[in-house]
């Protein structure tokens, strides 16, 4: 499963603090694209891969408002 942030609205810190917060639940690959960090998961319990996925972008979005210092 993929997911995409949006570079524009979201920190390469805060995406790669989730990485390291969810990487016990599997695999989490992140590729760099020129509008889109996207995050590939491989390894999840398919029974709880999509509340996984929103956590992790709950997660992301934490630490990207976190760590910002416009807000």
């Amino acid at each position: 499963m993929k997911t995409q942030f949006n570079r524009a609205l979201y920190s390469e810190q805060g995406v790669q603090e989730a990485v390291a917060a969810f990487a016990h639940l599997g695999k989490i690959a992140v590729e760099t694209t020129d509008a889109y960090f996207v995050v590939a998961f491989d390894g999840l319990d398919p029974d709880s891969s999509e509340n996984v996925i929103d956590e992790f972008r709950n997660y992301a979005l934490h630490g990207t408002i976190a760590g910002s210092k416009t807000w």
